[in-house]
Protein backbone atom coordinates (compact mmCIF):
# COMPACT_ATOMS: atom_id res chain seq x y z
CA UNK A 1 0.00 0.00 0.00
CA UNK A 2 1.50 3.32 -0.99
CA UNK A 3 0.52 6.93 -1.19
CA UNK A 4 -0.20 10.22 0.50
CA UNK A 5 -1.91 9.26 3.75
CA UNK A 6 -1.95 12.88 5.01
CA UNK A 7 -0.83 11.95 8.50
CA UNK A 8 2.48 12.32 10.27
CA UNK A 9 2.57 9.26 12.51
CA UNK A 10 5.19 10.28 15.08
CA UNK A 11 6.93 13.47 16.17
CA UNK A 12 10.01 12.43 14.18
CA UNK A 13 7.83 12.81 11.07
CA UNK A 14 7.40 16.56 11.69
CA UNK A 15 9.89 19.37 11.22
CA UNK A 16 8.60 21.08 14.36
CA UNK A 17 7.99 18.91 17.44
CA UNK A 18 5.91 21.70 18.99
CA UNK A 19 3.11 21.07 16.48
CA UNK A 20 0.13 19.50 18.22
CA UNK A 21 -3.43 18.74 17.30
CA UNK A 22 -3.54 20.23 13.80
CA UNK A 23 -4.85 18.47 10.71
CA UNK A 24 -2.40 15.74 9.77
CA UNK A 25 -1.22 15.23 13.34
CA UNK A 26 -4.37 14.83 15.44
CA UNK A 27 -4.86 11.94 17.86
CA UNK A 28 -7.62 10.31 15.73
CA UNK A 29 -5.43 10.51 12.60
CA UNK A 30 -2.39 9.05 14.36
CA UNK A 31 -4.57 6.31 15.90
CA UNK A 32 -6.04 5.42 12.50
CA UNK A 33 -2.55 5.12 11.06
CA UNK A 34 -1.48 3.01 14.04
CA UNK A 35 -4.34 0.60 13.30
CA UNK A 36 -2.72 -0.17 9.96
CA UNK A 37 0.48 -1.10 11.77
CA UNK A 38 -1.44 -3.07 14.40
CA UNK A 39 -2.98 -5.34 11.74
CA UNK A 40 0.43 -6.20 10.35
CA UNK A 41 1.43 -3.46 7.94
CA UNK A 42 5.01 -2.18 8.20
CA UNK A 43 6.16 1.41 7.62
CA UNK A 44 9.04 0.66 5.24
CA UNK A 45 10.80 4.02 5.57
CA UNK A 46 10.77 3.97 9.37
CA UNK A 47 11.90 0.31 9.40
CA UNK A 48 14.97 1.13 7.31
CA UNK A 49 15.51 4.63 8.74
CA UNK A 50 14.52 4.52 12.42
CA UNK A 51 16.03 7.90 13.37
CA UNK A 52 16.18 9.74 10.04
CA UNK A 53 14.19 12.98 9.72
CA UNK A 54 13.30 13.30 6.06
CA UNK A 55 10.05 14.72 4.78
CA UNK A 56 7.77 14.08 1.81
CA UNK A 57 5.18 16.84 2.20
CA UNK A 58 6.07 20.52 1.95
CA UNK A 59 4.33 23.86 1.83
CA UNK A 60 2.40 24.33 -1.39
CA UNK A 61 3.14 28.07 -1.22
CA UNK A 62 6.53 27.88 -2.95
CA UNK A 63 7.30 24.52 -4.52
CA UNK A 64 10.23 25.91 -6.50
CA UNK A 65 12.22 26.57 -3.32
CA UNK A 66 11.34 23.54 -1.23
CA UNK A 67 12.69 24.06 2.27
CA UNK A 68 13.98 20.58 3.06
CA UNK A 69 14.06 21.28 6.78
CA UNK A 70 10.41 22.32 7.04
CA UNK A 71 8.17 19.46 6.01
CA UNK A 72 6.12 16.54 7.18
CA UNK A 73 6.40 12.86 6.33
CA UNK A 74 2.94 12.24 4.90
CA UNK A 75 3.67 9.71 2.13
CA UNK A 76 4.23 6.06 2.91
CA UNK A 77 4.92 2.66 1.44
CA UNK A 78 3.43 0.07 3.77
CA UNK A 79 4.09 -3.64 3.32
CA UNK A 80 2.74 -6.71 5.03
CA UNK A 81 4.95 -8.34 7.64
CA UNK A 82 5.21 -11.39 5.35
CA UNK A 83 6.51 -9.38 2.40
CA UNK A 84 8.88 -7.07 4.26
CA UNK A 85 11.59 -9.75 4.00
CA UNK A 86 11.98 -8.63 0.36
CA UNK A 87 12.61 -5.00 1.35
CA UNK A 88 16.17 -3.86 0.75
CA UNK A 89 15.71 -0.12 1.29
CA UNK A 90 13.12 2.64 1.49
CA UNK A 91 13.71 6.29 0.74
CA UNK A 92 12.22 9.72 0.12
CA UNK A 93 13.43 11.86 -2.81
CA UNK A 94 13.06 15.54 -1.84
CA UNK A 95 15.29 16.55 -4.75
CA UNK A 96 12.64 15.45 -7.28
CA UNK A 97 10.25 18.32 -7.90
CA UNK A 98 6.79 18.24 -9.39
CA UNK A 99 4.34 18.85 -6.58
CA UNK A 100 4.23 19.75 -2.92
CA UNK A 101 5.10 16.10 -2.17
CA UNK A 102 8.38 14.32 -2.73
CA UNK A 103 8.28 10.83 -4.25
CA UNK A 104 8.86 7.84 -1.99
CA UNK A 105 10.42 4.58 -3.15
CA UNK A 106 11.34 1.11 -2.06
CA UNK A 107 14.09 -1.16 -3.25
CA UNK A 108 12.90 -4.77 -3.36
CA UNK A 109 14.70 -8.07 -3.86
CA UNK A 110 12.59 -9.31 -6.77
CA UNK A 111 14.82 -12.29 -7.53
CA UNK A 112 14.19 -13.64 -4.03
CA UNK A 113 10.48 -12.86 -4.35
CA UNK A 114 10.27 -14.63 -7.73
CA UNK A 115 12.08 -17.66 -6.32
CA UNK A 116 9.76 -17.83 -3.31
CA UNK A 117 6.64 -17.56 -5.50
CA UNK A 118 7.83 -20.30 -7.84
CA UNK A 119 8.95 -22.48 -4.92
CA UNK A 120 5.56 -22.03 -3.23
CA UNK A 121 3.79 -23.02 -6.44
CA UNK A 122 6.09 -26.03 -6.91
CA UNK A 123 5.73 -27.17 -3.29
CA UNK A 124 1.93 -26.89 -3.42
CA UNK A 125 1.71 -29.26 -6.40
CA UNK A 126 1.05 -32.94 -5.95
CA UNK A 127 3.79 -35.22 -7.39
CA UNK A 128 1.79 -35.90 -10.60
CA UNK A 129 1.57 -32.19 -11.36
CA UNK A 130 5.32 -31.84 -10.79
CA UNK A 131 5.98 -34.45 -13.48
CA UNK A 132 3.80 -32.50 -15.92
CA UNK A 133 5.61 -29.26 -15.15
CA UNK A 134 9.25 -30.10 -15.67
CA UNK A 135 12.08 -28.60 -13.67
CA UNK A 136 13.07 -26.77 -16.84
CA UNK A 137 9.71 -24.96 -16.87
CA UNK A 138 10.16 -24.19 -13.18
CA UNK A 139 13.61 -22.72 -13.82
CA UNK A 140 12.28 -20.68 -16.76
CA UNK A 141 9.57 -19.22 -14.50
CA UNK A 142 12.17 -18.45 -11.88
CA UNK A 143 14.31 -16.64 -14.44
CA UNK A 144 11.45 -14.39 -15.45
CA UNK A 145 10.10 -11.93 -13.01
CA UNK A 146 9.77 -8.26 -13.40
CA UNK A 147 10.00 -5.72 -16.15
CA UNK A 148 9.43 -1.99 -15.81
CA UNK A 149 8.25 0.06 -18.76
CA UNK A 150 8.34 3.81 -19.24
CA UNK A 151 5.33 5.85 -20.35
CA UNK A 152 6.17 5.10 -24.01
CA UNK A 153 6.12 1.34 -23.45
CA UNK A 154 9.91 1.00 -23.62
CA UNK A 155 11.54 -1.56 -21.33
CA UNK A 156 13.57 0.28 -18.69
CA UNK A 157 14.25 -2.57 -16.24
CA UNK A 158 14.64 -6.32 -16.56
CA UNK A 159 14.95 -8.42 -13.39
CA UNK A 160 17.38 -10.78 -15.09
CA UNK A 161 19.84 -7.90 -15.41
CA UNK A 162 19.76 -6.61 -11.83
CA UNK A 163 19.75 -7.73 -8.20
CA UNK A 164 16.83 -5.48 -7.28
CA UNK A 165 15.10 -2.38 -8.47
CA UNK A 166 14.21 1.05 -7.27
CA UNK A 167 11.32 2.86 -8.81
CA UNK A 168 8.87 5.57 -7.99
CA UNK A 169 5.59 3.88 -7.16
CA UNK A 170 3.35 3.25 -10.15
CA UNK A 171 5.82 2.02 -12.75
CA UNK A 172 6.05 -1.65 -11.71
CA UNK A 173 4.57 -4.42 -13.87
CA UNK A 174 5.10 -8.03 -12.70
CA UNK A 175 4.70 -10.77 -15.29
CA UNK A 176 5.18 -14.49 -15.94
CA UNK A 177 5.51 -15.44 -12.29
CA UNK A 178 2.66 -17.88 -11.85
Amino acid sequence: MAGDLNVAHKEIDLHDNRITNISGFTQPEKQSFQKLLDVGMVDTFRLKNPRRKLFSGYSFNDMTKRNLTEGWRLDYVLMSQNSVKYLIDADIHPDIMGSDHAPVSVLLDMKRWSKDVVDDKWNSMNPDQRVEESEEERDRELGSGLEIYDDNGELTYDSEESEGFETIIGKVIPHSII
